[in-house]
């Protein structure tokens, strides 16, 4: 267990080292009136720091046979699963990278995202089967269980890129969401895919150091398709290891995925471009509104706590036993607990989202 600490020590402390010294780089994002809600320039990058610090604790880990020994207890099948998930992320931080020196084109770089995503669900790992009571599963078929799974992979990838704009907000929440990744994770046995998991929310610590609450460094697109690529892809890994519902894995990142869906869909109806840059997330709304970036941030921290907690507490009933009696009744309940926990969030969400957008409209603060 030392050994781990010292791992996560390890992580955390250098992210925030090689933050430091990407601000001293002066490598700055500039305003742009749009999207980005920053007034002056601010240096950026700072998802290179946490790519690096991140693969140094795993590098580091090789040479601590304790480590080793805890994570490898998850089964060779399972470890490679999660190899191929940190190299694909590592993938998505190098798409990053350039996009930040040299903005791609949004429609390129979704491009080389989605195939990525399909090549993943495809040769690695996907989402096969719904759990809908005790022992109950429906097999979607291997054609729907890869272009879910891709789908599943894209959206979280690039909402976490979307959401990057209000200082810790992304980062922040995914780091929260890794760690209830991590819960789950231990429940199934699946240390391999703990340590992965606590590793990434520790290297994204050092760098929220810098980042929040005063905004002295940013991700970028390469801190955020990194952070969000691999939280896509080791949530994957997770329902396919561990025999799990996929609707657990929304449940850990929610709030993410919430405001860019329902933002989305409500840009749809008003028959806007989707791909162009705009500022009409919820956040986006609420710092308009005179909220701080610490409040938003915060307030959405909250809420993943408690998406986190939630997607940790009904995967214990995905593999309850069907028993009998009572306990066969309690069994159903909680098995269908990831549907009821997902119903009554998406409510909640379409509940405030619409207060918001009445707020915003009434005030003129929307399409702004």
């Amino acid at each position: 267990m030392l050994e781990i600490l010292g791992l996560l020590g390890l992580a955390f402390a250098l992210s925030a080292l090689l933050c430091r010294l990407v601000i001293q780089a002066r490598v700055v994002d500039l305003p742009d009136g749009v999207r980005k809600v920053h007034a002056t320039p601010t240096p950026t990058s700072g998802g290179l720091a946490i790519g690096a610090a991140f693969g140094a604790a795993l590098a580091a880990a090789a040479f601590m046979p304790g480590a080793l020994n805890w994570a490898w207890s998850g089964g060779e099948t399972g470890l490679a699963h999660v190899q191929w998930a940190v190299a694909a992320a590592f993938g998505s931080l190098a798409v990053g990278a350039i996009d930040d020196a040299r903005p791609l084109d949004a429609r390129l770089r979704l491009l080389i995202g989605g195939l990525a995503s399909f090549a993943f669900a495809l040769l690695v790992v996907n989402a096969r089967s719904f759990s809908f009571g005790p022992g109950q599963r429906v097999d979607v078929g291997p054609i729907a269980a890869v272009l879910g799974s891709t789908l599943w992979v894209f959206t979280l990838q690039n909402s976490t890129n979307f959401m990057d704009g209000a200082n810790g907000l992304a980062m922040g929440s995914i780091a929260i969401g890794l760690m209830g990744l991590a819960a789950v994770a231990a429940s199934c046995g699946l240390w391999h895919l703990v340590l992965i998991a606590l590793l990434a929310a520790a290297a994204l610590g050092g760098f929220l150091l810098w980042n929040f609450p005063k905004g002295r460094v940013f991700a970028g697109d390469a801190g955020a398709l990194f952070a969000g690529g691999l939280a896509a892809y080791l949530s994957l890994v997770l329902v396919h290891d561990g025999d799990l519902s996929p609707i657990v894995a929304p449940l850990l990142f929610f709030p993410t995925l919430a405001d860019v869906l329902l933002t989305l869909l409500w840009r749809a109806r008003k028959g806007r471009n989707l791909l162009r840059p705009h500022r009409d997330h919820l956040y986006q709304i609420a710092i308009k509104s005179g909220w701080s970036h610490r409040r938003v941030t915060f307030a959405y921290w909250l809420a993943a706590v408690h998406c986190a907690a939630t997607g940790w507490l009904v995967s214990f009933g995905v593999r309850a036993a069907p028993g009998h009696g009572i306990a066969a009744s309690f069994a159903w309940i909680t098995a269908l607990g990831p549907w009821l926990a997902l119903l009554v969030l998406a409510w909640i969400a379409v509940h405030v989202s619409a207060r918001v957008r009445r707020y915003a409209a009434a005030r003129q603060l929307d399409g702004a």
